[in-house]
C-alpha cells in the first residue's frame, strides 16, 4: 500500500538514504553532505507553517520517493504558485504509484491554496521523454527548457 506524508523526525534517516541515491544519480559533480541534509530535514519539520515542504511516500511502509514542494507568492500580481523541487524515486520503484502518489500530493497542495498556477521540472536527465508524456497527460504545458551551467 502506498502511503505519502509530510516528513517528520522519524523520516529523516529515510530522507538521507534517498538523497544520497539522488544525488549519485543525478547530480554526482556535486559534493553529499549528509550533515546539510540533516540540518535541512529537521529545519523542514520544525516549521510547519513554512511554504516549503517535504513529503515522503512509502510502499508498505518502506521509504520509495521524496517531494520536496514550495508555495510561493507572485512578485506583481495578487496569488500564489506551487512547485516542485525535488521529485524523487528509488530506481527500483519507478513505474510504479510512488511518483503518481507524490505528485498527487503537490496537486493537493496547490488546491488547498488556491494556487493559480503549478510549476513541475524534468531536470536531473532521468526518464526524460517518459516523464514529460506523463505531465501532458496530467495537462502540464511545456513551456521552455532548463538549463544549467556547472562551475568547479
Amino acid at each position: 500500500m502506498m502511503k505519502v506524508t509530510r516528513m517528520e523526525m522519524e523520516d529523516i534517516d529515510d530522507l538521507v538514504v534517498m538523497t544520497r541515491n539522488q544525488i549519485e544519480e543525478t547530480v554526482s559533480h556535486l559534493a553529499y553532505e549528509e550533515r546539510v541534509v540533516r540540518h535541512y530535514a529537521k529545519w523542514f519539520v520544525q516549521n510547519k507553517k513554512s511554504d516549503d515542504r517535504v513529503y515522503i511516500a512509502r510502499e508498505n511502509g518502506v521509504a520509495v520517493g521524496y517531494l520536496v514542494a514550495y508555495k510561493r507568492s507572485y512578485l506583481f500580481n495578487y496569488g500564489c504558485f506551487v512547485g516542485q523541487e525535488v521529485v524523487w524515486v528509488e530506481p527500483e520503484h519507478r513505474g510504479g504509484k510512488a511518483f503518481i502518489a507524490l505528485m498527487k500530493v503537490l496537486d493537493d497542495m496547490a488546491v488547498e491554496h488556491n494556487a493559480k498556477e503549478c510549476y513541475a521540472g524534468v531536470s536531473n536527465g532521468v526518464s526524460i521523454d517518459k516523464l514529460l508524456q506523463w505531465f501532458k497527460r496530467k495537462n502540464f504545458t511545456k513551456v521552455g527548457y532548463y538549463v544549467k551551467k556547472i562551475y568547479t
